[in-house]
């Protein structure tokens, strides 16, 4: 039970969290949505910031699973990386955008790939993410 209330918090916490980054990002506030999800990089994946952005894209994957992140960590980290590539694009930082979306491309192919649930969102966002590849 306790194991559950913990998912259900998380789960929580992890919808609220990205309407917010939403909210911001629909506002036209593409800086405060960056700051807001380094702020959740630094809340949930301190101990492993620097594998997102330090470790080289082909194996980032590798070492997320290597530290037994759970798959429901693996999505959230996979939906901060695609938001954050969707706030540079806004912004106009292609670059910027195409890392992001690259390492959430990354997550959201393995999710797919290991996911029982078939996942409608995560789908759509690949091909979207692709197409800006």
């Amino acid at each position: 039970m306790e194991q559950r209330d913990y998912l259900m918090r998380y789960l929580e916490h992890f919808s609220e969290s990205l309407a917010k980054v939403l909210g911001l990002m629909k506002t036209g506030r593409y800086d405060d949505g960056l700051k807001y999800v380094e702020q959740l990089y630094d809340t949930y994946f301190e101990d492993h910031k620097a594998i997102f952005f330090e470790t080289p894209e082909e194996e980032m994957l590798g070492s997320l699973t290597a530290h037994s992140l759970k798959l429901e960590e693996l999505h959230f980290a996979a939906e901060l990386l695609y938001y954050e590539g969707e706030l540079w694009m806004k912004k106009g930082e292609i670059l910027k955008a195409k890392i992001g979306y690259k390492r959430a491309l990354k997550l959201m192919e393995y999710l797919h790939s290991v996911d029982t649930v078939y996942n409608l969102d995560r789908a759509f966002k690949i091909e979207k993410v692709k197409s800006y590849l």
